[in-house]
């Protein structure tokens, strides 16, 4: 069952102070709106609805580098990156962390745990310091239940997430690393000639199913191929039709 909605003070009208403070109120509610009508699971809402929704979420605050959840955790919410960034990875029996895929603002994620009422399949953690919104498993249920808008914007995020992990097993038995950079780089760099990293290289490397040097090896060749250009955590493009090509296993790069 949806938890009751819950009251919200709203500060009263008074000195200049407290009507400042109404002002933030509203814009901070507004803002809230806004951005839960973004968000693809809440897509085709009613403005009511929205607003119901947004009085059951939890907010929470991680800082860079805490865990968000571990693999094997009962999960017990549907989580919302309102801000920051999340990694969702999995550990070998060895230690060694291969990155399934990155959770961007106003993405949902650990939603297959949550659909299913079990454990989580693999661990998040925050890249930068973030802020989640966090829908409990009973409220998600009962919204899914309630609301075919919402069953079927579900649908399209399990079917999104599915699509990602065959690529994802595509790129990692079907691939070298060099044609996984690329690919990368190109998907990354959004038809831009930059790509900005917002993660470390040892995590670029994990989540390319590589390791750190073998990474340094690629682009170092890559740069006196003349194909890139690296400026600390800023890759620009040089020339890009090769990097299709080395996408599409058409060339491959010599050592």
């Amino acid at each position: 069952m949806i938890e009751k909605e819950k009251r919200r003070d709203v500060p009263r009208f008074g000195s200049p102070l407290d009507l400042l403070m109404l002002n933030f109120y509203h814009k901070d509610v507004e803002d809230e709106r806004s951005f839960l009508k973004s968000v693809l699971l809440f897509r085709n809402l009613l403005d009511s609805q929205i607003e119901k929704i947004s009085s059951i979420l939890q907010k929470r605050r991680f800082s860079k580098g805490q865990i968000i959840f571990t693999e094997g955790d009962p999960a017990k919410n549907l989580h919302i990156l309102r801000q920051g960034r999340v990694k969702i990875f999995r550990l070998s029996p060895d230690g060694k962390e291969q990155i399934l895929h990155f959770i961007n603002e106003g993405e949902v994620f650990g939603e297959v745990a949550a659909f299913l009422a079990d454990t989580y399949p693999a661990s998040a953690q925050a890249l930068k310091d973030s802020v989640i919104l966090n829908m409990s498993i009973e409220s998600f249920h009962h919204l899914i239940k309630n609301d075919p808008n919402i069953a079927m914007n579900m649908l399209a995020i399990l079917c999104f997430r599915l699509k990602e992990f065959v690529h994802l097993i595509d790129s990692l038995s079907l691939k070298d690393v060099s044609q996984r950079l690329s690919t990368y780089l190109l998907f990354a760099g959004k038809n831009e000639d930059k790509v900005e990293l917002e993660i470390k290289k040892v995590e670029l490397a994990s989540f390319l199913g590589t390791t750190p040097e073998t990474l340094s090896r690629i682009l170092s060749k890559m740069t006196k191929e003349n194909l890139i250009t690296v400026r600390k955590k800023v890759i620009h493009i040089k020339n890009s039709k090769e990097l299709i090509r080395i996408a599409l296993g058409e060339r491959s790069l010599y050592f």
